[in-house]
C-alpha cells in the first residue's frame, strides 16, 4: 500500500492481478510463468518476462540466440511452446 499527498491509501501494482486476466494474481501469475519457463528449457528456449505498464510482456529466445519472439500473454506462450513441441516429435 502507498499513500500519496492527498493521504488516499492505494494499492501497490504488484499486489493487483493483472489487467485482462479475471482471477489472476501476482503469485499465479509467477507460478505459471515459471511452468513455462522449465518448458521452454526442455525445448531448447529461455523465457523471460519483462513488467510493462500494462502487465508482463514474455520474450522465448532459442538457446543459439538466433531467434526470439514476444508475446504480451502467457497464454500465448503456452500455445507456441506446444507447436513447438509437436514440431520435435
Amino acid at each position: 500500500m502507498t499513500h500519496d499527498s492527498s493521504g488516499i491509501t492505494r494499492s501497490t501494482a504488484s499486489s493487483q492481478p493483472r489487467p485482462g486476466v479475471p482471477g489472476s494474481s501476482p503469485s499465479a501469475n509467477y507460478a505459471a510463468f515459471c511452468r513455462e519457463s522449465e518448458r521452454a528449457r526442455e525445448l531448447g528456449w529461455h523465457l523471460t518476462r519483462t513488467e510493462r505498464w500494462y502487465g508482463w510482456e514474455y520474450t522465448l529466445t532459442s538457446w543459439d540466440g538466433g531467434h526470439s519472439e514476444t508475446f504480451s500473454w502467457l497464454a500465448e506462450v503456452q500455445v507456441r511452446l506446444h507447436q513447438i513441441a509437436e514440431a520435435h516429435r
